[in-house]
C-alpha cells in the first residue's frame, strides 16, 4: 500500500454547523475530521459527509465530483488521516479545506502510471510552450502554458490522481472516465516566456472560435471568475493560473441577465467574454439544427 495525501474543499458548509464551530473557538486548523460514506442520501448515493471529529457535528461534504472516489477509500477504511488545513470566511460564508491522507494499492498506482495520460505526459518537453490535456472521447481540452510543460502536467497529474484539481469539470470528467481516457499534447512548443500568457490566450480564443466547448472558462486563462449569472456545465472551470493564486471575484451582478451583460459588455474583459459566450452559443445552435435535420 503507498500513502498518499490530497488537499479537498467541503462543500455546502453553510446548511450544517461550521459557523457556529467557528464562532465557539472549535473549528481550527488542525481539528481531527472524518469522512464517511451515506449510502442513503438522498441527493447522491456516493455522499461523503465530513464530520468534526471531536463533537461529530456536520461541517459539510466532499465534493460530488470526487465523492465516488472518498465513499469508496471510506467503506474499505483506507482513510488513515483526515484534519481541517484551513478556515477562513465570516458569517454563513466559511470556506474549509481539509488533508485528507489514504492508502492505494501498488496495482492501482501501477495501472495510473501505465495509463494514456501519465505516458504522453512524460513524453513533453522540459521546455516553454502551450499545452493542453484532452478528452479522448469528446475531444474537449484544457489549455495551459508553463515554462516547463512537462513539470506543469505532471503537477496536474497528481491533484487528478487525489481528487484534489481546482479544475472541477476536469477533475469531474477524469474521475470519472480514468487516465486512460485523456492525453496530454503540445500545443505550441518553444514559446519565449514573455510571450507565454499571450500565447495562451490566443489558443484558447482560437479554439473556442471555432466552435470547439473548451474546460478553460475565461477567454484570457487568467482564472477569472465568471458573472454569476452565466452558468453552463460545458465550459465552467478555471485555468492554470487559479491553481496558483485566488480567482479575482467579478463584481456582484444586480437587475436583469440583459440589462447586466449590457452594463458588463462596456468593461474590455467582459466584453470580450460576452463575444465569446455568444460564439459558443451559436456554435451549439448550429450543431443542434444539423442533428435534428
Amino acid at each position: 500500500m503507498a500513502r498518499i495525501a490530497a488537499t479537498l474543499t467541503v462543500k455546502g458548509t453553510r446548511h450544517y454547523d461550521a459557523s457556529r464551530l467557528l464562532t465557539t473557538g472549535t473549528l481550527v486548523p488542525g481539528l481531527s475530521v472524518l469522512l464517511e460514506h451515506e449510502p442513503k442520501n438522498e441527493h447522491d448515493r456516493n455522499a461523503v459527509v465530513v464530520l468534526a471529529g471531536t463533537t461529530r457535528k456536520v461541517l459539510g461534504h466532499v465534493s460530488r465530483d470526487v465523492a465516488r472516489k472518498y465513499a469508496r477509500l471510506a467503506k474499505a477504511k483506507r482513510i488513515r488521516e483526515a484534519t481541517v488545513s484551513n478556515v477562513s470566511g465570516d458569517g454563513d460564508e466559511i470556506r474549509i479545506k481539509i488533508r485528507v491522507v489514504y492508502e492505494e494499492p501498488d496495482s492501482v498506482l501501477a495501472r495510473r502510471a501505465g495509463s494514456t495520460l501519465v505516458q504522453s505526459a512524460a513524453c513533453l518537453p522540459s521546455s516553454p510552450g502551450v499545452y493542453a490535456i484532452r478528452n479522448l472521447d469528446s475531444g474537449k481540452k484544457y489549455i495551459g502554458s508553463s515554462a516547463n510543460m512537462k513539470e506543469r502536467v505532471s503537477g496536474h497529474i497528481t491533484a487528478l490522481s487525489s481528487g484534489s484539481h481546482a479544475n472541477p469539470i476536469l477533475q469531474a470528467d477524469v474521475s470519472q472516465l480514468g487516465f486512460d481516457d485523456f492525453e496530454a499534447e503540445v500545443l505550441v512548443p518553444c514559446v519565449p516566456l514573455s510571450r507565454l500568457l499571450a500565447e495562451e490566450e490566443r489558443q484558447i480564443k482560437s479554439h473556442i472560435e471555432s466552435g470547439e466547448t473548451l474546460y478553460n472558462l475565461t477567454p484570457d486563462g487568467r482564472g477569472r471568475a465568471a458573472a454569476k449569472w452565466y452558468q453552463s456545465s460545458a465550459t465552467e472551470s478555471v485555468t492554470d493560473r487559479l491553481a496558483a493564486r485566488p480567482p479575482i471575484e467579478a463584481p456582484p451582478v444586480k437587475g436583469s441577465p440583459v440589462a447586466d451583460a449590457a452594463t458588463a459588455s462596456s468593461r474590455p474583459f467582459f466584453g470580450t467574454y460576452i463575444r465569446i459566450v455568444l460564439v459558443q452559443a451559436i456554435s451549439a445552435i448550429r450543431s443542434f439544427i444539423g442533428k435534428e435535420s
